[in-house]
């Protein structure tokens, strides 16, 4: 069972504040203090965190911008075949949800069609 709370000497709440830095939380706070008593060596340097973070987002944006899923070509379609637009969307990804937003019509409409077609 974890603690949810637990008291602290007076002045210990003015002493943690103390040691905070700037946009750090209490929590974050705590962490340091366990790991000081524990011996274990300082952790590593916010400025060598946000590198690290900078980078990691770089890198995420690139796999974005290199794995955008590919649309197929929509078939062409007869006027008002609404029931080939719903499972066209849906055999290309789309969720049901966004499919019966971007038509402007029910979600359970969407569940029926693509009921009636077996998917």
């Amino acid at each position: 069972m974890k603690p949810t709370s637990f008291r602290l000497p007076a002045d210990a709440l003015e002493r943690l504040r103390a040691l905070t830095q700037s946009g750090e939380s209490m929590a974050s706070v705590f962490q340091r203090a366990l790991i000081a008593l524990e011996g274990s060596p300082p952790p590593v340097s916010l400025d060598r965190l946000a590198a690290r973070l900078d980078a990691l987002e770089a890198r995420l944006l690139a796999l974005e911008r290199e794995r955008l899923p590919i649309m197929p070509e929509r078939p062409p379609m007869i006027a008002g075949d609404r029931d080939a637009g719903i499972l066209w969307r849906f055999q290309s990804g789309e969720t049901k949800r966004a499919i019966a937003r971007q038509l402007g019509i029910a979600e359970s409409t969407v569940r029926a069609v693509l009921k009636r077609r077996a998917l």
